[in-house]
């Protein structure tokens, strides 16, 4: 991705995987997957399909309507073949044996979908698990046509939300490399369970879900001092959504406003202000604790919600952020420092 003659010129246009669109509709087939040896409960699925419901709500505010996400959710639980242990699944970073191969657990989801869903023209195949499986730690996932998921016990675990761990891998599908930046209460796209599952703005322009208007952008040799009115991206307050600072041909400063909301609901009450992401597109991200594209310089730290709030001021790389106000919204002035 560069910065070649202007902002409509960055490159690095998300590429869909099969089945994926970033402009209309996904179809995802969500299928209930229970084992001989950990059988799902009446409640537990109840719980699940009212959380399987929230990823279509997520995708219609963060694209701001230009996906929509056809869900074809299953009723019941359908029973697996073989016991739990046999769908483990084994990355190239964790221990342990992986009894079946890819294709084959790919397969039995696959077909335990068809058994009580219609799959046709569909994108993804989402297995979900019961709460009370161990054997399986971490979501199967194989990319194809259909795409196969399945969440793991490690979601459930973790306490976070199950829909999260959807959104995140199918947000892959669609052409995001993700885990930039690596704050764990702020962005889907670091992990799954992140405190706040917001869609930053770089990430939106990727995949064509923000508009031009939506965006106030300077040049930090040319930029004159300016106060933008920032909506949260939380929130559903319309208006300018992101200050984009050009650096050089590949580097960015992102800055933007956050809000508690019900797109953030773990975070701390009142939790409320400025971030300021760094962008650099000539580093490339790894999926640990190493290199990022993206980093945020506020809040500073990967567990800190401490964003800028009213009076306070931060340089990075030659420019000087600094909030005026944030009643309803952050008014942020921006200038060469």
């Amino acid at each position: 991705m560069s910065f070649v003659g202007g902002w409509q010129a960055i490159t690095y246009p998300a590429n869909p995987g099969a089945g994926f669109t970033n402009a209309g509709t996904n179809v995802a087939a969500i299928v209930f997957v229970d084992f001989p040896d950990a059988p799902g409960s009446e409640a537990d699925l109840r719980t699940l399909r009212n959380e399987v419901a929230v990823v279509s709500e997520w995708y219609e505010w963060f694209s701001h309507g230009a996906v929509r996400y056809e869900l074809r959710i299953a009723d019941r639980w359908v029973r697996a073949p073989l016991d739990s242990r046999n769908y483990y699944w084994k990355n190239p970073t964790k221990p342990g044996t992986q009894l079946l191969p890819d294709e084959e657990i790919a397969a039995t989801y696959r077909n335990l979908a068809s058994s009580v869903v219609d799959v046709s023209g569909a994108a993804v195949v989402w297995a979900v698990i019961p709460r009370s499986v161990t054997a399986i730690d971490e979501g199967f996932a194989s990319r194809g046509n259909p795409s196969v998921f399945s969440t793991g016990s490690d979601t459930y675990r973790g306490g976070w939300p199950m829909w999260q761990t959807i959104v995140h891998e199918t947000l892959h599908s669609h052409g995001l490399l993700g885990h930039s930046p690596k704050h764990s209460g702020l962005g889907i796209m670091w992990f799954t369970g992140t405190d706040g599952p917001t869609l930053n703005s770089w990430d939106a322009m990727t995949l064509g879900w923000m508009r031009p208007d939506w965006l106030y952008c300077a040049s930090v040799g040319t930029m004159a001092p300016a106060t933008v009115a920032l909506a949260p991206l939380e929130g559903d307050v319309p208006g300018t959504r992101a200050v984009i600072v050009r650096l050089s041909e590949t580097e960015a400063l992102v800055i933007e406003s956050h809000r508690r909301s019900r797109w953030s609901p773990r975070w701390p009450s009142g939790a409320a202000g400025v971030s300021i992401m760094r962008v650099d597109t000539r580093v490339d991200t790894v999926f640990g604790p190493g290199s990022a594209t993206s980093r945020y310089l506020v809040p500073v730290g990967d567990h800190s919600l401490d964003f800028l709030s009213t009076g306070e001021s931060f340089v990075a790389d030659g420019v000087r952020v600094t909030v005026v106000s944030s009643t309803p919204i952050d008014q942020v002035r921006i200038e060469p420092a």
